[in-house]
């Protein structure tokens, strides 16, 4: 009796094992079919049924009544540098959307002399996008080697220590006062420049600095301590030069990581971008713009 149950538990596992195998991998989702992308510009808006339908497959149609709001925004492509190219090839949009493009762009490359910051480059991307029917992200990074200019190796300033392992980026340390001076001068700058005022620009990112590609984060602390970052002078002076620069507009500012002071001395700072530009996966990884 017993030799009969396990033969019975073998066939049960092997069973169970097999299908398993089965459904991992590439055939993960074996009932969805197979997954192909859809380039940008053949995306359609669905069908709007005015009756009871069945329909194969997901339904994302709306009535056209419905329409995205002014503050929603879709970020189509990203602009890494001052490059042309990418914005003139931009895709025609042919379903109801908000567009923007995001500008990735380094200080070193808008402020390659010390003192002479040039944003011109910038201002006509944006404009070009613009004459391509999208909005614009300005997402300027500073704190890793690779994204501060040459000439902040003159002020010796620390190489900030990473909490995890292999970095991809290596940063200098953005609470030094020689970096924090010269950061607060070129946010300043910003906010003189226009940019942040602009009708074509749609979102401005405040961020700090991190292992990763993006300058995320908004002070010295990870997001589960945001409360410390709070404490944090120099954190709390960036968040202060940004809302000065982006006077009238501090909606438009959307930081890297959690801050209850930025959201309640500056009560625009975030308010509510965040949630359009941060959504959290299913594997808390974060999608960028």
């Amino acid at each position: 009796m017993k030799s009969f149950i396990s033969v019975i538990l073998f066939i049960v596992l092997f069973c169970t094992i097999n299908y398993g195998q089965k459904t991992s991998g590439k055939e993960k989702y074996p009932f969805w079919g197979g997954y192909h992308k859809t380039p940008v510009s053949e995306i359609k808006p669905a069908v709007w049924a005015n009756k009871d339908t069945v329909l194969n497959g997901w339904d994302w149609s709306l009535p056209k009544a419905i329409q995205p709001a002014s503050n929603a925004n879709l970020c189509i492509a990203r602009n890494s540098g001052l490059g042309k190219s990418k914005i003139e090839e931009l895709p025609e949009i042919n379903f109801p959307c908000n567009p923007v493009i995001s500008h990735w762009v380094k200080w070193r490359d808008l402020e390659p002399e010390e003192g002479e910051i040039n944003f011109q480059p910038l201002i006509e991307n944006i404009n070009l996008a613009a004459e391509k029917g999208y909005g614009s992200i300005v997402r300027i990074h500073f704190s890793a080697i690779d994204f501060a200019p040459d000439w902040i190796k003159n002020y010796n300033i620390p190489i900030r220590k990473e909490i995890k392992e292999n970095p991809i980026k290596t940063n200098y340390d953005p609470g030094h006062p020689e970096f924090h001076k010269y950061y607060l001068q070129f946010i300043k700058a910003l906010g003189e420049s226009g940019i942040p005022q602009m009708e074509e620009v749609k979102g401005l990112f405040l961020g700090y600095a991190s292992p990763s590609n993006g300058d995320e984060g908004i002070g010295p602390f990870p997001e589960k301590e945001a409360d410390a970052n709070d404490t944090v002078l120099h954190v709390i002076e960036r968040m202060d030069a940004w809302a000065e620069a982006c006077k009238g507009v501090e909606y438009k500012v959307f930081m890297g990581g959690l801050s209850n002071y930025g959201r309640t001395s500056h009560s625009n700072v975030d308010g509510g971008t965040r949630k359009i530009f941060r959504l959290y996966c299913p594997q808390r990884q974060k999608n960028r713009i």
